[in-house]
């Protein structure tokens, strides 16, 4: 059986899709993951982890190297030494390692950089590489530093191409990356398009409720700056100054700006808009989901992000339930294709407003419709097996 390494910075206890994937890996290949010690998404290590505990694991029959690293906190100090620590211990990982690889898969969401070791690992082992490009780099960086000198964003422009052009094959997850790869001169031979995969697919949708007296709105996952759900509160207020008052927004998950989102609500008096409800467990999800309309997508008005589809547009389709977005080019574009769901421009909170109210007399006939259509787009699109199949023919072609 051949080896397999995998090179990620998230990896189970975290709740990544590449915990899926790798098993799916494990049944062609013998595979390893090397990572981090577990700390997202509250930034500090998980119970029974640490830089000194379970450094090493055999989970599903595949072998886990935790690399040491400083926990991610919560401000930006931290989270850059998070990113170092890493880049550092990989290549301590990559110098003194005795592993073998047949190929080498990285799958990273953020910083491209740490692939570096990735790269450098499969050079030492004279193998071919494959990187599942989720966050289109350096665009995120620029974006979510705010980097406007020029001299800065061409040094990190060039380094990042320069790191593409070193990969093998290039799986990207959402169409909009294809073109800026092109721009970057990378050949159309290496780059693949693969969507991530939904979590699950259960064998029918789930039942939506008729809208009575609100419009349930339900957004799930982590809760950062890119997430831009600044968004639902612009709107709420709105909505107030109109006295509509049937709309409940629940928001699902924890993150770094969740206290911030909190603030701004207490601070706009919205409190009766809103519900939060911390991490759940995965099997609580379709429970709650059921229980809404529709689920929330959002992400800041940027290039770059335009260009990417979150992977809670695959959860939501796959459980049925419509979808309402606030986002630009790749989001709008995947609903009109899927007929799945409704979309306003990103950081349109009076749009998004408009939209909420007139959602209040939709249908139920529209309103399953736009549920049952995303089902069967992510049947047809998101199954893991198939997915998986897709990257096991790109490894064995790049063999």
């Amino acid at each position: 059986m051949k080896k397999l390494s995998i090179f990620t910075n998230h990896y189970f206890p975290e709740n990544f899709r590449i915990n899926a994937l790798s098993k799916k890996f494990a049944k062609e290949y013998q595979v390893s993951v090397v990572t981090q010690v577990p700390n997202y998404p509250k930034g500090k290590f998980f119970s029974g982890y640490s830089i000194f505990k379970k450094r090493e694991e055999l989970v599903d029959e595949i072998k886990i190297y935790r690399l040491p690293v400083i926990a991610r906190g919560n401000n930006v100090v931290t989270l850059s030494l998070n990113y170092i620590s890493y880049i550092i211990s990989s290549f301590f990982y990559r110098l003194f390692s005795k592993q073998k690889a047949d190929h080498v898969f990285v799958y990273i969401t953020s910083p491209i950089f740490i692939s570096y070791a990735a790269l450098a690992f499969s050079k030492k082992n004279n193998t071919k590489s494959t990187l599942y490009l989720l966050d289109l780099w350096p665009g995120s960086l620029i974006s979510m530093l705010k980097i406007k000198n020029q001299f800065i964003t061409d040094k990190l422009e060039k380094s990042c191409i320069k790191l593409y052009k070193r990969f093998d094959n290039i799986v990207v997850s959402s169409y909009g990356f294809i073109e800026v790869l092109h721009n970057y001169g990378i050949s159309e031979e290496k780059i693949h398009y693969i969507p991530q995969h939904a979590d699950e697919i259960p064998e029918k949708p789930i039942n939506i409720k008729v809208i009575k007296d609100k419009v349930k709105i339900v957004f799930t996952g982590n809760i950062g700056q890119a997430q831009n759900l600044d968004i639902l509160v612009k709107s709420a207020k709105i909505l107030k100054q109109q006295d509509f008052h049937s709309v409940l927004f629940t928001i699902v998950g924890d993150g770094r700006y969740k206290n911030n989102l909190i603030n701004m609500i207490d601070e706009y008096c919205l409190k009766d808009y809103f519900e939060f409800v911390g991490r759940v467990d995965y099997n609580k999800i379709q429970g709650i989901l059921s229980d809404h309309h529709f689920g929330f997508v959002s992400l800041s008005d940027d290039q770059t992000l335009s260009k990417t589809l979150p992977a809670k547009v695959q959860s939501y389709m796959s459980y049925g339930i419509p979808i309402l977005a606030s986002a630009n080019e790749e989001v709008p574009f995947i609903l009109n294709k899927s007929k799945a769901g409704l979309s306003v421009r990103a950081n349109d909170a009076k749009s998004l407003a408009e939209m909420i109210v007139k959602l209040k007399s939709m249908s139920h006939l529209e309103l399953k419709r736009l549920g049952i259509n995303g089902f069967n787009y992510s049947k047809e699109h998101f199954d893991l097996e198939e997915i998986a199949q897709k990257f096991k023919n790109i490894m064995k072609e790049g063999s």
